[in-house]
């Protein structure tokens, strides 16, 4: 019996520890979406960002440049994007004036060409496109923005998941090296690590999917594709990539150890099985000595 719950304790061990490797690889990798956001032929961007930050790879020409993302949020009215912008100062302010329908937002480039920005503005391409696109877009942005719970809620279960998935391998190499008593420690302790991590990786992967169909496939929230003016557009161009896909296999490996642990409690329950006497009744006097 021993034997039995060291091999499947064992191989919970390893089955938790990759789990909680994935979990903080999902949580800290900028890979939960993938898009394109497209001005022209010629001048589209490649963008990818996690929970926190992401980049940007914009192909102008013969030039490829390439810009950070960051969260940034403004919480009174309830709603997030991604910017180019370097410091958190401009980002908010970015944001707001977005919020307000204001032109004129300072452009990705600004830390390395402003006059090519400048150049842009007086071409005939730059005057068609704001027509369009403000005929095309309503006043009130708030629709193509990502709704600030949404992203907590995302953070929140995506840490809790990392929280659970940790407990799960540390509390399973307590039970492969001592056999504790409390139950919050041994098997019983297990289920409810490996369970919590399933209930919070499920509750982040349908968090992500519906921001995803709801609002990021029509529109990634970055700096390019909100602006009112050189507008990029990325309907139908995006995509979920792999650090979202982790998240399910972090989800697909809990679900593993819970049947490990139901196996291991099946087996230890037979072997320790005891067989029954049968005594066979007999008219023969009893002796004593």
């Amino acid at each position: 019996m021993a034997k039995i719950k060291t091999q499947f304790i064992g191989s919970i061990c390893i089955v938790s520890g990759v789990s909680c490797i994935l979990s903080l690889l999902g949580l800290t990798t900028n890979n939960w979406l993938d898009a394109t956001a497209v001005f022209t032929e010629r001048l589209q961007s490649r963008v990818n960002y996690g929970l926190f930050s992401g980049t940007l790879l914009r192909q102008q020409l013969a030039a490829t440049l390439q810009f950070n993302l960051a969260i940034v949020c403004n919480f009174k009215e309830g709603v997030c994007m991604y910017s180019c912008q370097r410091e958190q100062l401009q980002r908010e302010r970015e944001l707001n004036k977005i919020l307000n329908g204001t032109f004129g937002l300072e452009p990705c480039e600004q830390a390395i060409s402003k006059r090519l920005y400048s150049e842009n503005k007086n071409n005939n391409i730059y005057q068609n496109n704001v027509t369009f696109s403000v005929s095309k877009r309503n006043t009130d942005m708030r629709s193509h923005f990502i709704p600030v719970g949404f992203w907590i809620s995302t953070l929140i279960f995506t840490v809790l998941t990392n929280v659970f998935t940790l407990s799960s391998f540390v509390f399973a190499l307590i039970n492969f090296y001592t056999n504790p008593i409390e139950q919050i420690y041994n098997i019983f302790g297990l289920y409810i690590w490996n369970g919590s991590a399933i209930v919070f990786s499920l509750l982040t992967l349908s968090t992500w999917s519906a921001l995803f169909n709801v609002y990021l496939k029509n529109n990634i929230s970055i700096t390019d594709t909100m602006r009112l003016e050189l507008t990029f557009s990325s309907e139908n161009h995006a995509n979920l990539n792999y650090s979202f896909y982790i998240l399910l296999a972090v989800f697909s490996l809990n679900v593993i150890n819970i049947i490990l642990l139901n196996v291991s409690r099946y087996l230890m329950q037979k072997a320790c099985h005891i067989s029954t006497i049968n005594l066979e009744q007999t008219d023969a006097p009893l002796q004593f000595y």
